[in-house]
C-alpha cells in the first residue's frame, strides 16, 4: 500500500503518472457520468448496479478538458489504477480498443502509469500493443518516457514494436501529455519510420532511455533486438544521447554493447568526444 494515499502501489503510481481527469465537473445529465466516476474510484458495486440499470459502458465523456475528453468508463478505471473495475468493464464488453479525443487507448494510459496488471487484463481482452495516440505515441514509447522498466519489458516480450517512433508536435507553448517529454525531444514519423531518415523525428525508445540514463530500460530494449546504432534526424546515436544527458555509465554500457566510438552526427560530433569522462 502507498503510505500517503492508502491506495495499492500500482494504483497510486498510475494515478500519479496519468493526467488528472475532471469527471467531478462533468454535467450530471451525461448518461454515463456515474459510471465514469465509479470506474475512476474503483466502486465496483456501484458500477455493477449502474450497468444492470442500462448504463452505456462505451459512451464517451463530453469533458471539455484535454485530460479526459472522450474518455470511456474503461479509460476512467485505468486512470484511477483500478484493476478490479477494469476487470468488470472488460467482462461486460467494454471496448478495449476505444480511444479518447487525444487518441489514447486504455492500454496507453496503463503504460503511462506502469501498471502491468491492468495492461495484462487489457491485452487478454484484445487490446492492440502498438495502437498510437493522435501524436503517434505507442504504449511502449510512453513506458520508456515514463521510466517504467517492468512494463516496457513486458510489452517487448509480447512483441511490441521496438523502433516505434512518435510524431509529437512539441513547441515552447504546447503541453504534451506524455510524462517527462520535453520540446527538445523532437517529433517522429509514425508507423515505424526509418530512424536514420532525415525527417522531424523523436528518438526511438533506446534514444530516450539513453538520454535519461535509464540503463535498465536500455538493457531490456537491446536484449529485445533494438539497434544500438540507430540514428535520429540529427544522426545522433543512443551514445550521443547518453552523452548529452551526462550519463557516462550508460554511455560506457552502450560502448560495451557495440556502439561505435567514431560515429558522427550531423554536425560532425563524435560519440567518444561527447562522453567526456571515457
Amino acid at each position: 500500500m502507498d503510505k500517503q494515499t492508502g491506495q495499492p502501489v500500482a494504483a497510486a503510481a498510475a494515478a500519479a503518472a496519468v493526467p488528472s481527469p475532471s469527471y467531478a465537473h462533468l454535467p450530471g445529465e451525461l448518461k454515463n457520468i456515474g459510471l465514469l466516476r465509479a470506474g475512476f474510484k474503483g466502486a465496483v458495486g456501484e458500477m455493477r448496479e449502474l450497468i444492470n440499470k442500462g448504463a452505456d459502458i462505451n459512451f464517451p465523456s463530453n469533458a471539455t478538458t484535454s485530460a479526459s475528453k472522450g474518455d470511456r468508463p474503461l479509460h476512467a478505471a485505468v486512470r484511477g489504477g483500478q484493476l478490479e473495475a477494469v476487470k468488470v468493464l472488460v467482462k461486460e464488453g467494454a471496448d478495449v480498443g476505444s480511444k479518447n479525443y487525444a487518441g489514447e487507448s486504455p492500454l496507453y494510459l496503463a503504460a503511462c502509469g506502469g501498471s502491468v496488471e491492468i495492461g495484462r487484463e487489457l491485452v487478454e481482452g484484445g487490446a492492440a500493443l502498438d495502437s498510437t495516440t493522435t501524436t503517434g505515441c505507442s504504449p511502449l514509447l510512453a513506458c520508456v518516457l515514463s521510466g517504467h522498466g517492468e512494463m516496457s519489458s513486458w510489452l517487448v516480450s509480447l512483441g511490441a514494436v521496438l523502433n516505434k517512433a512518435a510524431y509529437i508536435k512539441a513547441s515552447r507553448n504546447e503541453h504534451v501529455h506524455v510524462n517527462g517529454i520535453s520540446s527538445s525531444e523532437k517529433a517522429a514519423a509514425a508507423g515505424g519510420a526509418n530512424p536514420s531518415k532525415k525527417a522531424k523525428t523523436l528518438p526511438n525508445p533506446l534514444h530516450v532511455a539513453a538520454l535519461r540514463g535509464k540503463q535498465h530500460v536500455a538493457a531490456m530494449l537491446v536484449e529485445g533486438g533494438i539497434d544500438v546504432m540507430a540514428t535520429n534526424e540529427d544522426e545522433d546515436t543512443p551514445l550521443h544521447m547518453a552523452a548529452s544527458g551526462g550519463h557516462v555509465a550508460t554511455g560506457l554500457w552502450l560502448l560495451g554493447k557495440g556502439a561505435a566510438v567514431d560515429a558522427k552526427n550531423s554536425v560532425g560530433r563524435v560519440d567518444l568526444i561527447s562522453v567526456r569522462s571515457v
